[in-house]
Order: structure tokens, then sequence, then C-alpha cells
């Protein structure tokens, strides 16, 4: 909740010019009709707006998407099943209830109307119907258990805002409850209330489609060829040349000094040439790089609406591989899945979704986990040598280190081309990795914040890069620290394959090849 309050300050500065200009047109109201409002009122307004602007920024944003087709897996009308299941998930429960307590305190010091408390309830479940029904397009989830739930927090809310009345009786006259001796009021209206409430929504629909452009801006619509925006798994626009040796110098440019990962390869994708390259042909560990893999093979087979339901093939996660948070029983998007597989790097996110598309493809739903796993993994392996990866093997669906799997750093680097210029639902492989971090509300609601594992994106780090777009990093005890990133440089989309580093050394290696061609 607290990453979902921390993303909605973005939304802050368009909100506050909506409440500007409701002020503003409240004025005019007001001046027109011969009414006024006290200062305690406008500054309650004022809150009130603000609070709206986190809310719905939260809660409506299109900034991950906004789709007119309905699915009805999505929508859960079983009233109250959230009072059976809320002990696995109690910040569901309680946030729900939470977020709408602030509601109910501010409608009765905005309105003289909502001094009635049935008529602020009232308010209060017609506002999160609105946004329930909003969420149907926003791949959100629509669940009527959040409309009681939220309808409970305004109830709460009123009373707060009741006591606080009667135990501050002097408020009354101050926000205009009781009738001053002069002048007309305009208390009596709702419609200051919900011309707010629109001006602020309007306000965050149009700041979430910005930032979603901005994402979009931030990634690129190039091919291996001509920069068309197409798809390319035809292996013949992955035959990037490389000379054979392992010396440290390839055409293009030099290796920088004093680097530290035994395997690289860089190359411009946009042009199909090798800048540089260092043992790029070595049988390698590929760790976590592999789910760039594991997710190109999972859009071969499935949707991003569909909805898994995670079974006890979480359970195939080593003990010290990384996680996402994800736990048997829980209701989740391919989509949310493929957030949590390529954000986080989450094991448990890569084995949901193998099991769920591995008996896809043998058409069979009963099959046991380690069937439908091996399945998807054998069309992970025949996927790879369709794209001219034929140095690799695969056994797992999260790279873990395990005998008889490995890559190259050549190998990699032609997966990471295909792709960040995959263009299946809309290029959604490229938009993910560009991402600082996912907020998501998985469709059982399941509130979570996925941070990115790859610093180059992340600009509080002391590695970020600002040309940077992705793409996915490595760790296990064999491959060492790895990173597969890539960058926008004067145009040119550039992809650096760093595998056997440090911690700190795949970061500088890979912003030392990228100055490199600056």
């Amino acid at each position: 909740m607290l990453g979902y309050i921390l993303d909605a300050t973005g939304y802050l500065g368009n909100g506050m010019v909506a409440i500007v200009v409701f002020l503003l047109v409240l004025e005019g109201i007001l001046f027109w009709k011969g009414r006024r409002i006290s200062w305690m009122e406008r500054i309650f307004l004022v809150l009130f707006g603000v609070y709206l602007t986190v809310i719905f920024a939260v809660t409506v944003s299109p900034i991950y998407g906004f789709y007119t087709k309905l699915n009805e897996l999505e929508i859960n009308l079983n009233a109250f099943a959230v009072l059976v299941n809320g002990h696995l998930n109690p910040m569901n429960l309680f946030g729900n209830i939470a977020m709408f307590i602030p509601i109910g305190f501010f409608l009765p010091f905005i309105s003289r109307k909502m001094q009635h408390g049935i008529r602020a309830i009232l308010v209060g479940g017609i506002l999160s119907t609105l946004i329930e029904f909003l969420q149907i397009f926003l791949r959100r989830g629509t669940d009527i258990d959040d409309v009681i739930l939220n309808t409970m927090g305004t109830a709460i809310g009123y009373v707060i805002a009741s006591v606080f009345l009667y135990i501050f009786p002097s408020m009354r006259k101050m926000i205009g409850i009781e009738e001053l001796k002069t002048g007309r009021k305009l208390r009596r209206d709702l419609f200051p209330t919900v011309l707010l409430t629109t001006m602020v929504l309007t306000s965050v629909i149009i700041t979430g489609f910005e930032k979603r452009r901005q994402y979009a801006s931030d990634g690129f619509e190039y091919t291996l060829e001509q920069g068309e925006a197409k798809e390319s798994e035809d292996a013949s626009k992955h035959n990037f040349s490389v000379s054979k040796g392992g010396n440290k110098k390839e055409e293009g440019v030099e290796l920088p000094k004093n680097m530290l990962a035994k395997n690289v390869f860089f190359i411009n994708v946009t042009k199909n040439k090798v800048m540089s390259s260092y043992r790029e042909e070595d049988k390698i560990a590929p760790a976590s790089t592999t789910k760039m893999l594991t997710a190109m093979t999972v859009l071969d087979y499935c949707n991003t609406q569909e909805i898994v339901t995670v079974g006890d093939e979480v359970s195939l996660v080593p003990a010290n591989g990384s996680r996402a948070g994800i736990y048997m029983g829980n209701q989740v998007t391919v989509e949310q899945l493929l957030e949590g597989l390529l954000l986080p790097s989450g094991g448990d996110a890569a084995y949901a979704l193998a099991t769920y598309a591995g008996r896809k493809i043998l058409g069979d739903t009963y099959v046991s986990a380690e069937t439908a796993i091996k399945a998807f993994v054998g069309m992970m392996n025949k996927k790879a040598k369709n794209l001219n990866a034929t140095n690799s093997h695969f056994t797992t669906p999260d790279g873990y280190d395990e005998e008889g799997q490995y890559s190259t750093a050549r190998d990699l680097g032609i997966i990471a081309a295909a792709f960040l210029s995959s263009t299946k639902e809309d290029g959604i492989l490229k938009t993910i990795v560009g991402k600082e971090s996912s907020r998501v509300c998985f469709p059982d609601g399941t509130d979570l914040t996925w941070e990115n594992t790859n610093l180059l994106l992340v600009p509080s780090s002391e590695y970020y890069y600002d040309k940077a777009i992705g793409l996915k990093t490595g760790s296990t005890e064999n491959a060492g620290k790895c990173l597969i990133s890539a960058a926008i440089i004067h145009d040119n989309l550039y992809i650096a394959v760093v595998m056997g580093d440090t911690e700190e050394g795949r970061y500088l290696d890979s912003i030392a090849l990228y100055k490199s061609v600056e």
C-alpha cells in the first residue's frame, strides 16, 4: 500500500491544477448566486481533492493499460467472499476499509447534505462502485467485496467526523453547518462535491495516459532491419557476425579496460552489428537471464488476460532462489506473473507460468506440474533454436543452476534482441522490463509492489543510466553476477551482455560499454 501511495504523488501536479480550476469555478458560482463559504470550507475542499487524487491514482489510473474489452473472469460478484478468505490477505481486507475512512470523514465538512449519515455512506458506496466499474477496463479486477469494504470505511469515517464535531462544536459554525445571521450558504448543494470529484478524476486519467505514453516513448520500435515495428523471430535476423578466438577487440569498438566480466557480447541491434565481444561462445550458466526466453515462450501459448490459479508448483523453487511473493492458491493474471518474473525475478512466477502454459501445450489441465514444466521447457529449447541461439540448452524455467543447463553470451544477446523486438500483446515484454517498479493487485485481492532488480533503471541508484530501457539480471553460484541490458544511444538500440561478473562490476562494465559508443 505504501508503494501505491508513493506512486500516486506523481499525479498531484495535475491534481492540484484541477483543484485550483475547481476553486475558481466555485468562486464564480458563489459570486453569481450571491452566496459564500468560509475559508475553512475551502481548506476542507482542497484536502478532499488531494485525497481523491491519491485514491484515483491508486485505483483507476490507466498507466498500465486501458482496454474496452471486458474480461468476465476478473469480475467477482460473490459478496462476502472476503470474510471467508480475509485471513489469507488481511491487507486487502483492512486496506479497503482504511482507504475510505478519510472519505467518510471529509464529506460532512464539505457538504451540508452529508450531515445525514445515510447520504454520506451512500455517496461513499457510489464512489467505490464507480472505481470498481472503471477497474473492469484496467486489468485490476473488479470485486463487489471492495464496494462493501469501502462503504464500511466511509461509515467509520462519518462516525469519526460526527464525534469530532460533537467534541468541537465551534467547528460547526466555522464550516457553515450552522447558519450565520448574514449571507446565504451554498452548503445545501451537493454540486461542488460532484464537480470536484469529476475534475480530479479527469486529471488522474489524463495523467495516467501521459505516463503510459512516456513509458512507450522510453522504449523503442526497432527491429533488426530498417527499424520497422514487426515481430522478428526469424533466425536470419539474428545472425550477428562474431570473430573467433576470444580476443577483446571486435568490429566497432574496443572493450573498455579493466572489465571484470568473464563473458561479454555487445551489439548494435539497429544495425545488426557486433560492437565488442569476449569469450562470447563459452558455455556458461545463464541464471535468471533465462527468464527472457521463458516470458517469450509463455506468450506463444497464453494471452495476458488469462487468470492462473497458482498450485504447488511454487514449491519447486530452490530454497535460495529469488521469489516474487506468489503463493499456492493465489489467483493472478498472466501479465502480472510476467511482471513478477521479469522485475523481482521471481522463480515462483517462472514455475507458475511454466506449469500453466505447459498444460496448455499438452492440452491437459490435470497433468502434474513436473510433466507440464517438462513440456514447457521443451518448447523453450525449440524456440531458442528457431531464434538461432543454437548453443544453448535449458532445463528449468527460472535458469537456476542445474546440470545440462547452459547458454552463451552470444545466444543470450540473440534472445534479448528477439525479446525486445517482440510485438506480442502490444509489446508488453519491453514495457515490463522498462519499469522501475510495478504495483499489482491480483484478482484475488493480493496487493504487491515489485521493484526492478536492474539498477540501471533506478534513478536513486548509484548505477542509474538514463539511456537504459531494460533488461534482465541474473545471479547464481555458477553464473556469478550477470546483467543483460539495453539502451538507446543516438537513436540506435544497443544490448550489452555481461556474464560472470561481480555485483558492482555488472553495472559498471555495462555502463562502460555504452559510454564507448556515446
